[in-house]
Formats: C-alpha cells, structure tokens, sequence
C-alpha cells in the first residue's frame, strides 16, 4: 500500500509507537518492505525511523507470552536489509551525496554504520566535502573526535587521530596539538613494529604539515621503528615509504634512507618477497623524482620474476616500470613497455594507467591510449577478468572526465555489482563537475542490491545464534533447518552444538551429526573443520 499517500510526516513517524503505547502491538507486524521504502523516503532517504520502529516491533514480540518466532525472523531479516543497505553506502558516495547538496542523508548513513572506525571515516569524508565547497561543519569534527576515542585497535586510532588532527589544524582548532600527542601515544603502543612505523610516518608528515617542530624526532622514531622490523622484504618496505616521504617534505636524510632501502632489498632472501620490495622502492624512488633509480629498480624486479619463471610477476613488475616511465612524462616509451607485457589483464590495466596519466597532464593522446586500453581489455578470454578490467576502465574514464564513454562501458557491464560500482564512480565524478545527470545516476547505481537470499540465510543465521544464546534450543533447530545455505546453516548447527555441549545437554551429539550429514551432502566440511 502507498503509505506515504495515507499518512502525513507526522502518522508516519508516529504510528508504529501508538500501536506500541496503545497495546495494539499485533498490527505491528505490518513492519514490510513497503514501510521500510515509505519510512526511508519520508524520513529524508534515511533509515533511523524504521529501525526505531523495528525495535519496537522487536520489544512488543519479547513481551508476548509465547514469541512467534517467524515474527521474530522477519524483524531479523529487516534489520538486515538496514544494515547491507547502509553498508552498501561507501566513503564515495558520501562524497556523492554531500556534492548533490544531500549532506543530511550522507551523515544519517555515516552514523548507521556498525563499526566505530567506518563512522568515522565517514564523519571526515563528509567534513572534507563540505570544507572543499566553502561549508565547514566544524561539529562535525566534534562528532568524529567522540568516535576514535571508542577506537579499541591501537593502529586504527592512532591513524584516525592523525586524519584529525590535520582536519583541526586546518580548520584553526586549538585541540590539533593534543590530537597529534594521542596520535604518538598510540601509534608506539603498537606492537607490531611496521604497522607503527607506517603510522608514525603519517604522523611526521602530518606535523610537517601543521609546522609542528615535533616532526624531526617523529621521523627519527620513524626509522628506529622500520629498522626493527624482523622481516627483510617488510623492513625493506617500511625503509622505502619512509624515504619517499622525507624527500616529499624536503628532508635531507631522504637519499641515506633510499640507500638503506636498496641495501635491504638486495639481501631479501625470498624472490617473490624481493620482487614487491623492489616494485615498492621503484614506486616510491619515482614519487621522489628519481626516475633513473626507479626504473632500474622496475627492471631488477622484471629480471628476477624471469629468473624463477613466474610470468605473472614479470607482468607486474613491467607494470610498475609502465608506472615509472609514466610518472617521468616518458609517455611513448611507457607505452612501448605496456605493449610488451604477456598477461592480458595486466597489459590492459597497465594501459589504462598510463592513459589516466595522460589525461592528467593534459595530453591530447589520452583518448587513444583510452581506446587502445579498451581493445586489450576486450580481447581478454576470461569473461571475469574481462567484466572486471571493464569496470576499472569505466571507473578511469569518469575520472578523467570521459563521462559519456564511462557510462556507455559502466551500463553494458553484466554483473549487477560491477555495473553498481561502476556507475557510483560515475555519479560521484558527475556530481563534483556538477552535472545535472549525478542525482540520477547514484539513484539508480544504489537500485542494485545484493541478493535476497543472502540477507535471508544470514538473517536466519543470527537468528538462530540468539535463540540458542537464550537456551531455546528447539526453536533454534527449526530455523536452522530454514537456512538455504548450506555454509550458514552447517554454522548455525555446529554453535547449536557447541552451546548445547557446554550446558551439558544430551542433545549436542545429534545436533553435531547433523552438522555433519548436511556438510558432507554439500560438501562444504571447512566449517566443521574450523
């Protein structure tokens, strides 16, 4: 039925808590997917109102002297639909939505998200957008300092607090200088010696940045930390970035590290693991400007990848000196390079590069290295990778501004989820060179969903967890039988098990067996394994 044609702003938002207060809780099942779109939309496209009215759906069926557990798993699969619907909303399309001037929906999402570190993220994403269009909402950085306090993963928070105390600085705030104080002390808890020596990296640019003088000894414990990591390809690495970044804020030590860096990736025992360590220090020497070194790092990675036969790293590493020739305005031989790449896939990402980089630049040749792209990618023979390579082209193409032949390639696309993904980028490319086209467009890339069934099966998952954690353990029988897949429902039997073992009960023998006869039957036994 077409709720919002029946009720008002008000009768929307009110209803399911009149029938609550009123006793009337039974018509409470009218919770659907058609109150949820009524909800959704008459909320403002957010979806805090229908959970709030799902909960006290929720709270209405526990109260019942005998809960009707269908009721209960279709409020589950509700809450469900919420969160794939919610998750599905990315940092680009909060910048999306901030750009078509829909920040209150881009901030409703970013606050439905589960996990502390992704609502902050979400929070900043939406900070930046507005900042970049002359909109500051400093409570926004208020709201996201509450968030990373409640970050319990030492590399996660000490990372978010150097994303924030960058965002104060810029915006004037006095609080920057105690942020970036939370940032250090978190990031040498650390104990994993090259995550924090990649955090305390960020930090040191980021005190750069602000002018802090704290930047020198940053750096230096910096280069303590990537010294100290046990594995060589890893130390190598870590010596790399560090290096990169000392040369981008003009620090003089940028050349010794380099040199380190190359002495640990010439003693890097394993050749797969050299290989990356030396595509990283060609990157990273090509970010600092030495072309020279950094192609002759491509080509040493190139000759080991041929020393133990692995075409597909070869592949790569000519990739990288693609990358390189690239970044040195050496567009013709960079092309000559792509060419000779064995891999088709890797041949034409590599080509799509080099076209983006044309394209920034400015280069009248970017349309043709755009097409030459195109024809590699499809000549590719596996139809994924093909679908995937065509995606990634798309996606290139808005970026640099060909939005008409990113949407003919984006809408051609077969999988829903590359074709999904595709137009968002779109979109968001569309709604920051403010086209009208953008609205449209990211309404209609977020049409595409993920499958019901999955939703259901994991739904009817959750649901049959919580009914064993409150000792219901027949009801929790019955709706494991429910679940279609065969993975989640081997999983709901084997926690049925588990917790029916651990209370003592005899009944945790059989309910394992079962596990096993529907795992063996599908052949899906990892979930018995682990």
């Amino acid at each position: 039925q077409d709720y919002l044609q029946r009720y008002d702003d008000y009768g929307l938002n009110r209803f399911a808590a009149h029938l609550f207060g009123s006793g009337d809780a039974g018509r409470l099942n009218l919770i659907s997917k058609e109150w949820m779109q009524a909800r959704y939309k008459g909320s403002g496209y957010v979806y805090t109102g229908f959970l709030a009215d799902v909960d006290l759906a929720w709270r209405a069926a526990l109260a019942s002297k005998v809960p009707h557990v269908p009721t209960m798993i279709r409020l589950q699969i509700a809450r469900q639909v919420v969160g794939q619907q919610v998750s599905r909303y990315t940092d680009v399309d909060l910048e999306t939505l901030v750009w078509l001037g829909r920040e209150n929906e881009a901030m409703a999402h970013a606050r439905l998200r589960d996990e502390p570190g992704d609502r902050f993220r979400g929070l900043l994403t939406i900070y930046n957008i507005l900042k970049q269009k002359g909109q500051p909402n400093f409570a926004l950085l208020d709201e996201a300092m509450g968030v990373v306090h409640a970050l319990q993963d030492d590399f996660e928070r000490a990372r978010s607090l150097c994303a924030l105390g960058t965002a104060l600085v810029q915006a004037e705030d006095s609080r920057a200088s105690a942020v970036f104080d939370q940032a250090e002390e978190a990031a040498r808890a650390i104990l994993k010696l090259d995550q924090r020596a990649s955090v305390l990296c960020d930090l040191a640019i980021a005190l750069v940045q602000a002018g802090d003088e704290r930047a020198t000894v940053v750096f230096g414990r910096t280069e303590e930390a990537a010294l100290s990591v046990q594995e060589d390809w890893l130390r190598a690495i870590r010596l790399s970035e560090l290096a990169a970044s000392l040369c981008q804020v003009g620090d003089n030590r940028a050349l010794t590290i380099f040199d380190l860096a190359r002495e640990e990736t010439s003693t890097v025992q394993n050749d797969a693991m050299r290989i990356w360590a030396l595509r990283d220090l060609a990157r990273a020497q090509a970010q600092a400007g030495l072309y020279h070194q950094a192609k002759e790092a491509a080509r040493k990675a190139e000759e080991v990848a041929c020393a133990i036969q692995d075409d597909f790293e070869r592949a790569e590493s000519l990739s990288t000196l693609v990358a390189v020739l690239a970044q040195a305005a050496r567009f013709t031989e960079a092309e000559e390079v792509a060419r000779t790449i064995s891999n088709d896939w890797v041949r034409a990402s590599a080509l799509n590069d080099l076209a983006v980089a044309l394209s920034r630049t400015g280069d009248r040749r970017a349309s043709a290295a755009f097409e030459a792209a195109e024809g590699m990618v499809r000549a590719i023979e596996d139809t994924w990778a093909r679908e995937e390579a065509l995606r990634d082209l798309a996606v290139s193409l808005a970026q640099s501004g060909q939005h008409g032949k990113a949407e003919e390639i984006g809408r051609a696309l077969r999988d829903d989820t590359m074709r999904a993904y595709a137009l968002r980028q779109l979109a968001a490319a569309l709604a920051q060179a403010g086209d009208c086209r953008a609205g449209a467009v990211f309404d209609e890339a977020r049409a595409y969903a993920i499958p019901d069934d999955y939703w259901q099966a994991e739904a009817l998952r959750t649901m049959a967890e919580a009914l064993t954690q409150v000792g219901r353990y027949t009801e929790a029988k019955k709706v494991a039988y429910a679940i279609q897949d065969s993975h989640r429902q081997v999983k709901a039997l084997c926690d049925l098990a588990t917790t029916l073992a651990q209370a003592g009960n005899g009944q945790a023998s059989a309910a394992m067996d079962e596990a096993w006869r529907v795992a063996r039957t599908t052949g899906d036994v990892r979930v018995l394994t682990d």
